[in-house]
């Protein structure tokens, strides 16, 4: 886009802005139903994503036409300097009448375009029985992915053409859409945009609530039928260097975003998906080290659960994990990681991976399940315990959870991983793992499953405790702490 000096020229500015375009077309190879635009600061995405809409609604056959812009809150759509003013200043050109009261611009051939927010994730129930021809969801990387995709099945018209959604978005490395741009094949190993899936179309379905993509739809076709309806995806990654109009109205943008701290300079100008931000949390990965398992001297392990009995649906897409967190102490006194079960299933399924994962644990594991203050948890441990020596492991207490709230829990590891006295054994479940513990800053916002299970593996394992009895009726024991290190301060 660019503004010549007597009038303003709409167009893209750059061969990235381009091919974008195009892609929202129904005749171009990198044509697709979902195109995602950005990946940077400074690419124009916002501005070139409201632009795009003039492809439809200048056509005096689409009186049908139905577009939606929507951000995360209605003040980023309607407040100053947001996406509703960005949309006053392209569409006036072509006649578009903006209506304040509904957020809506109505153009003279009547498509419209609304400019919505959606705050709770229960609020895309707001879309229910909507038609829409576009949508435009601004900044998707902060939406949720259950959104996302409920928006998806609105995609549907009467206008004569094929409905799509154009997603802009910034790296984000908890975002569902690094999830999708990784699974599809977009990033490298170092989560960098590839140079050679540039523009490149690719092919998903939804099954349940996983994203399965393909390079072709003959492969989904193939793999799961005729009816299973496949849908096209291309991402543009694209900086400021796509956007010279930005560059050449402010020469020291590019210097800016150079100047940055180095995280937010890997995202915000390199377009990196796999960086994030330092945390602010109660514990750093930098503070634990790899070690080789049969190089150490273990004198005691303890397997701890946090246990959830449900499965992720329409209707609750974010449920909790049930997670097993295997800590060893060492000869020498230290804390080893060796393990970590994630998983979500119901609650029969979870009892029964509980057993098989003990039963292949080292021997002479303690298993450690929660017991909640209230006499509903004393029965349901007292009946989770009678099942496990159903299935023959035996070795198996309760730790009473109490009224302790989960940052005072976690405490004592997270002292002991600073001061140099936790390890761990490397393998698949280290990212899930590390990112969850990085992440977590005592707010109800943030997934705390395997953070629970290994506050119980490290108190179990730092303390001397008196293991309830089953025969006494699960009574909580004494427990007696060994380690003197310094708390948070």
């Amino acid at each position: 886009m660019s503004n010549a000096s007597e009038s303003k020229v709409l167009a893209p500015a750059s061969p990235k802005q381009a091919a974008f375009l195009r892609a929202l077309g129904d005749d171009d190879p990198s044509s697709s139903d979902i195109v995602l635009f950005g990946g940077a600061a400074g690419s124009g995405k916002s501005y070139l994503g409201v632009l795009a809409f003039l492809r439809w609604v200048t056509r005096p056959d689409m009186s049908q036409f139905r577009g939606v812009i929507v951000r995360r809150t209605m003040t980023q759509v309607t407040g100053p300097g947001g996406i509703a003013e960005t949309g006053q200043e392209i569409f006036q050109e072509f006649g578009a009448v903006w209506r304040s009261k509904d957020a809506k611009f109505v153009f003279p051939n009547k498509a419209t375009i609304v400019c919505k927010g959606c705050e709770q994730e229960k609020d895309k129930h707001n879309f229910q029985g909507w038609q829409v021809s576009v949508f435009l969801a601004d900044e998707a990387q902060q939406f949720e992915e259950s959104q996302i995709t409920y928006f998806i099945s609105r995609m549907r018209t009467s206008a004569p053409m094929t409905p799509k959604m154009i997603l802009t978005a910034n790296p984000q490395a908890d975002s569902y859409l690094r999830k999708w741009l990784e699974d599809a094949g977009y990033l490298d190993e170092e989560g960098f945009p590839r140079k050679d899936m540039d523009g490149v179309r690719t092919w998903f379905v939804r099954m349940g609530n996983d994203m399965v993509w393909a390079k072709t739809q003959e492969e989904l076709y193939e793999k799961f039928g005729p009816d299973c309806g496949p849908m096209s995806f291309v991402f543009f990654p694209a900086t400021c260097e796509d956007n010279p109009v930005l560059l050449s109205r402010d020469k020291t943008y590019i210097f800016k975003l150079q100047s940055l701290p180095r995280v937010e300079k890997m995202r915000l100008l390199h377009g990196n998906w796999f960086v994030r931000e330092e945390s602010s949390g109660y514990f750093k990965r930098d503070w634990v080290k790899p070690v080789v398992y049969h190089e150490q001297q273990f004198v005691s392990f303890v397997r701890s659960w946090d246990i959830a009995g449900s499965l992720p649906s329409e209707m609750n897409p974010r449920v909790d994990w049930t997670a097993g967190v295997l800590l060893g102490r060492t000869k020498e006194g230290r804390y080893v990681i060796i393990d970590v079960v994630r998983f979500q299933a119901r609650y029969g399924e979870v009892m029964k991976r509980i057993a098989e994962t003990a039963l292949l644990d080292p021997e002479g594991t303690k298993v450690t399940i929660p017991r909640d203050p209230a006499a509903a948890g004393k029965v349901a441990a007292g009946e989770q315990i009678k099942y496990l020596h159903g299935e023959g492991v035996t070795n198996v207490s309760v730790m009473q959870v109490g009224n302790k709230s989960k940052v005072v829990r976690f405490q004592p590891f997270a002292v002991a991983a600073e001061h140099g006295l936790v390890d761990y054994i490397q393998g698949p479940w280290n990212e899930a793992y590390f990112n969850e513990l990085e992440a977590y800053d005592g707010s109800r916002r943030c997934t705390d499953d395997q953070l629970d299970a290994t506050s119980d593996s490290y108190s179990a394992l730092a303390t001397k405790r008196t293991l309830p009895s089953i025969l006494g009726g699960l009574q909580a024991g004494s427990i007696t702490t060994k380690s003197t290190l310094p708390s948070f301060s």
